[in-house]
This record gives structure tokens, C-alpha cells and sequence, in this order.
């Protein structure tokens, strides 16, 4: 949970000063057996007020950050060739400078590259107006202690992936620091940078990162096999991804996109691409937003999965498997933001910040977390899409945490998790909602019947749980419903539509200090 909790002095003793006069999430158990659970009071209901979200997906344009270049690959076949020997490289672009084992191209145009080097490198260095792209076709480079392919200079730079092509880029030893400020990928560019094609690509970076951009990556299309030490994909400005294959395995992040300079950059977005992702640290990461329209991500182990400060899923097939939080909407500045109400009525210094969010409105999502399955210092909103959260086995994480508002309005859920830190959505939601704890953590099965004994819901589960959270269109104010638990059993009786069974946050956590709230409706 990168980002926040990093107490000051004087929010350690406001932490302290909570923690002694017993800040308490759960008091008491809930009604055993069958015997039906009313909601609690109305006096202890939120008198929250509606929020809406200003999306950033709204002021995306997918063509202007897609060229039609970007998207076909297309290249000529007649410009220039050059080919990688030892010792004997040849180019038929005179002004290309041939020296021992490195290549310098310096001037646009296009270059179908072939052949092998085995200590050597690829280096742009054009004219800030001229477009170079570097056709790989059956191209293997190594490169000891630097980055196989070096973009100094030039206005963008693709490289395209010949058709039925398996090319090979390796970066061997530690980056030494140079003029070219450290070049630590196995591909570093100053310049904006494309990917694209219809061949396959192998990236091995032993002691560093797998592709580094300085400005923004655009990746469209071609079958990627990727290695790293370090992050795999890393840009600065933005990575906006509209197909392609990839295979990552790396010890950091899988895709990390940051400006420190810019709070409008450091954004990554993704549609039509696949990922099957090993990372040491988080799969995704960006300090702006992350927008996922469509495509498949399938995360086998990170620390965290997605991470950034405003995160979309409008569609997709994601399953995540985390060592802590499955989803994390957070930024640097989350520690000093707003504080938000506690269950209690106390105030919480931690883990509130209005300029975070998670928006779902589409799209499968599947979380196996450790820590919070999915958390977010702000808002969450789910209007569609299909939710499946398998929690952490202790009471110090949640399925569902968040620091300001959250509410649904449409699609499914169910969030296995434990009761201890349990938060609901807020009751200004359209959508029915039940929030359950259970007397005994289980493994077993749980499902939701209505009335009838039809059932609504349902989920297998391996992992231990105590606590579901479950929503979708079937479920409603004013009906009975029966959760299952293995062989616990308890009735519902809902007299409002996001029914709890005792005072959890979600819906005690109205904060009259939030002035700011984004989009917030009177």
C-alpha cells in the first residue's frame, strides 16, 4: 500500500490517542442461527450525500494518442537495410555511421535490421523532427553494461516487429552511468517510443529494466517475451497500450508509468493486450490513472496489482493473485489530504484522499489479495462488470476499503473477507446490497437465496472467510433472503436497499470536513 500512511508526529499521537480510547470496528458478535437480522437503526444510518465521478477516461482520445502509423505497422520494404556483423556491420544509408560494434543512425527513414551482435548496440541520434523506425527482422543484439538499442535523439522512434520474425535483445552486467544519463533498459529512449508488428520480440535485462521511454510508449501490436531484474515496462509520461502479447517476468514493477514533474502525466492505459505477468513487486503502477478498456491481464503474483491514483476498468478479463492489495487507488499526497469519519464517530488522519477513485463499469475482475482486495483512499463506484474479491485470512485487511464514499449502481459482487475492518457502500446506491458476517470463519461455499429458495448468488472458495459482501440486480429492499455459509445459516430482512448487520463503516461514514468532494451532488 504504497503512498500513504506515513505519520507525522502529530498523526502518530492522534493514531495513538484513538487506538487507547478503543477505535473498535466489531463490537460485539452478531445474532447467531436462523433468526432474522433487522438493519440497524435509522439513527445509525449515513446521511451521506451522493457523489458523482469526473472520469478521466472521458477526455481520453484513443486517436490521438494512436496514430494510424502506430496501429499498422506498416513499413517499406525498399528504404534502408542494415545488417549486424561483428566487426563488419553494413548499412545502405551512407550517412549512417558504422563504427566497431555499434550502429548510429541519425537521419529518418526506415530500417530493416537483421543479423547479430554480440557486444554491441543500436543507437538514434536524428534530428528532433525526423521519424525512424527500426524494422527488426531475425535481429539478435547484446549489449555488456548498456541498452541494446539507444534512442538519443529523434521526434519518435518505432520499432516493428518483422512478420513471422523472432528477434532477440539482451542487456548483460551492470548499467554503467554515461552521457546518456544512465540508459538502464535493455531498449532506453529519451524519445517517444512505438512498438509494434507482427513478429515475436525476447527481452532480457539481467541488471536492470527490460524498456525504459523518458517521454510516451505506445505499444499496438507483436509477441513479447520479457525478463528483467528490475520493471519490465517503465515511461515516463505516458504507456498506452492497444494490443499486443506479453510474457513478464521481472522483480519489480511489470508496468510502472511516473512523472514527478507533471501531475497530468504518468498515466497508463490498455486495450486489446494481453499480459501474463510474474512481478517481484506490482503489476501495474502508475502515478496519474490507469484505464482498462478491454484485453486480458492475468497476474500470477505481485505485491500490489493495480496501482495508481485514478483507476477505470471498463471492461477486460482480469484475475490478480497479490501479496497485498488486489486494487489500490492512492497518491503520494493521500497522508495529507481530508480526514474521513471512523465507524465510531472518530476521526481517521489515514486513508483519505478526494482526488483518488475506482470506477468499474465493465469487464470480469478477479482478486485473490493478501492485503485489501480493493482499496481506494477516495471513492469507489462500481456501475456494471462482474466482481469476484477472495480476501486476506485475518481481520487487519478488508475485500472493500475505502477512505471517502463508495456506491453501486449496477453488475455483481462478492467479496469474501473477514469482518473485522468490513466497510459497505453507502445507502445513496440504487443497486441492493448485503453486508454479512457469520459466526465462524469457514472454507465452505456461500450462497444467497431469496424468498422462494432460488439462488441469487454464489461462490466456491478455498481461502477462509467470516464476512461476505454481495450486490447485484436480484437483490433489493423490502424482500427476505437467506446467506449461506456451509451449514450456517441466516435470514435477511431488508428494509432498506445496502442492508449490514451491525454499524459498518460504510454506512457510518459521512464526513462533514469533505468540501471538496469530486462531482459531489447536493
Amino acid at each position: 500500500m504504497k503512498f500513504i500512511k506515513r505519520a507525522s508526529a502529530l498523526s502518530l499521537a492522534v493514531l495513538l490517542a484513538v487506538s487507547m480510547f478503543g477505535c473498535k470496528k466489531d463490537e460485539g458478535n452478531p445474532p447467531s442461527g436462523n433468526q432474522p437480522i433487522n438493519n440497524p437503526p435509522a439513527a445509525m444510518q449515513n446521511a451521506d450525500s451522493d457523489f458523482e465521478l469526473k472520469l478521466a477516461s472521458a477526455s481520453f482520445d484513443y486517436d490521438k494518442v494512436f496514430t494510424d502509423r502506430d496501429i499498422s505497422a506498416k513499413y517499406d520494404e525498399s528504404i534502408y537495410k542494415l545488417t549486424l556483423k561483428e566487426n563488419a556491420s553494413a548499412c545502405d544509408n551512407p550517412k549512417t555511421v558504422i563504427g566497431k560494434n555499434t550502429v548510429t543512425v541519425n537521419t529518418a527513414g526506415t530500417y530493416i535490421v537483421s543479423g547479430e551482435l554480440k557486444n554491441g548496440q543500436i543507437i538514434v541520434d536524428a534530428e528532433d523532427t525526423d521519424k525512424v523506425q527500426l524494422v527488426l527482422s531475425n535481429a539478435s543484439i547484446n549489449k555488456n553494461s548498456g541498452a541494446a538499442i539507444l534512442v538519443r535523439s529523434a521526434k519518435k522512434v518505432f520499432i516493428t516487429l518483422a512478420e513471422g520474425t523472432e528477434n532477440k535483445l539482451t542487456s548483460t552486467g551492470e548499467f554503467e552511468k554515461t552521457e546518456d544519463n544512465k540508459a538502464d533498459g535493455a531498449i532506453y529512449s529519451k524519445e517517444k517510443l512505438t512498438l509494434n508488428g507482427k513478429g515475436a520480440l525476447n527481452i532480457i535485462s539481467d541488471a536492470g529494466h527490460a524498456i525504459v521511454c523518458n517521454d510516451d510508449m505506445i505499444i499496438t501490436s507483436g509477441e513479447y517475451t520479457v525478463n528483467a531484474k528490475k520493471q519490465a515496462l517503465k515511461a515516463k509520461d505516458s504507456i498506452s497500450f492497444a494490443g499486443g502479447n506479453f510474457k513478464i517476468e521481472c522483480g519489480k514493477d511489470a508496468v510502472h508509468c511516473e512523472n514527478e514533474d507533471d501531475s497530468g502525466k504518468g498515466n497508463a492505459y490498455f486495450s486489446g493486450a494481453s499480459l501474463d505477468i510474474t512481478a517481484g513487486d506490482d503489476a501495474f503502477q502508475a502515478s496519474g490513472y490507469i484505464i482498462i478498456d478491454s484485453g486480458t491481464i492475468n497476474v500470477s503474483k505481485c505485491n500490489e496489482g493495480i496501482e495508481a491514483q485514478k483507476i477505470e476498468i471498463n471492461g477486460g478479463d482480469i484475475k490478480i493473485n497479490s501479496s497485498d492489495d488486489g486494487i489500490n487507488a492512492a497518491s503520494k499526497n493521500s497522508s495529507v489530504n481530508t480526514l474521513n469519519n471512523t465507524d465510531n464517530g472518530e476521526k481517521n488522519p489515514f486513508d483519505s484522499d478526494e482526488s483518488c477513485y475506482i470506477s468499474i463499469s465493465e469487464g470480469t475482475v478477479v482478486l485473490d489479495a493478501d492485503g485489501d482486495g480493493i482499496d481506494s483512499n477516495g471513492y469507489f463506484l462500481q456501475s456494471g462488470g462482474n466482481v469476484t474479491v477472495f480476501g486476506a485470512e485475518n481481520s487487519g485487511n478488508s475485500a472493500l476499503d475505502y477512505g471517502t464514499q463508495a456506491k453501486i449502481t449496477g453488475g455483481n459482487i462478492i467479496a469474501l473477507g473477514y469482518s473485522g475492518m468490513k466497510q459497505s457502500f453507502n445507502s445513496f446506491s440504487t443497486q441492493g446490497s448485503i453486508l454479512i458476517s457469520f459466526d465462524k470463519e469457514t472454507t465452505e461455499k456461500f450462497s444467497l437465496t431469496d424468498s422462494s429458495g432460488k439462488e441469487i448468488a454464489a461462490l466456491d472458495t478455498d481461502k477462509k472467510y467470516n464476512c461476505v459482501l454481495v450486490s447485484n440486480s436480484n437483490i433489493s429492499s423490502g424482500q427476505t433472503y437467506t446467506a449461506n455459509a456451509g451449514s450456517q445459516s441466516k435470514e435477511i430482512q431488508m428494509d432498506r436497499i445496502n442492508y449490514s448487520d451491525s454499524a459498518a463503516s460504510g454506512n457510518m461514514n459521512q464526513n462533514p470536513m469533505n468540501k471538496n468532494l469530486i462531482g459531489k451532488k447536493p
